[in-house]
């Protein structure tokens, strides 16, 4: 018999087998559960609630208000710049945070990927080698 054969064939008595199983059924306690914390919902004020629930004047207001603080960082930013602290800031952020952290950060996806070479060719032998002992 040909391994794609028996596949065929598991997958068919599988798929009989999870046929004759029964319908799961939710616990009786799920919908008042789910109707208790729905209504728990609806009765938070709107800025507690996803900003896509909000009403519309109050989400085209807070658009606005996002693009002006972009706007307004746009125009000062040249202006901070010049003073150098913001370029001192970033500078010490980096040395102090980031550069350790992008390091560290290198190095483990570089352990990540040999981890997963050698899984790779582990598997792949696995496979190779259990092909050649099959007796059909």
């Amino acid at each position: 018999m040909h391994p794609d054969d028996r596949d065929a064939d598991l997958d068919r008595l599988m798929h009989d087998a999870l046929r004759t199983l029964p319908t799961p059924r939710a616990p009786r306690t799920l919908l008042p559960r789910v109707m208790t914390a729905t209504s728990q919902l609806r009765q938070r004020p709107w800025y507690a609630r996803t900003w896509l629930s909000w009403p519309v004047g109050w989400q085209v207001a807070s658009v606005a208000a996002f693009a002006m603080l972009i706007a307004v960082l746009a125009v000062l930013w040249p202006m901070a710049g010049n003073a150098l602290v913001i370029p001192a800031l970033v500078r010490v952020f980096w040395r102090a945070l980031l550069q350790p952290l992008v390091v560290i950060g290198f190095a483990l996806s570089v352990v990540a990927l040999l981890m997963s070479v050698a899984g790779w060719n582990a598997i792949n032998r696995l496979a190779l080698s259990s092909e050649g002992s099959v007796h059909p």
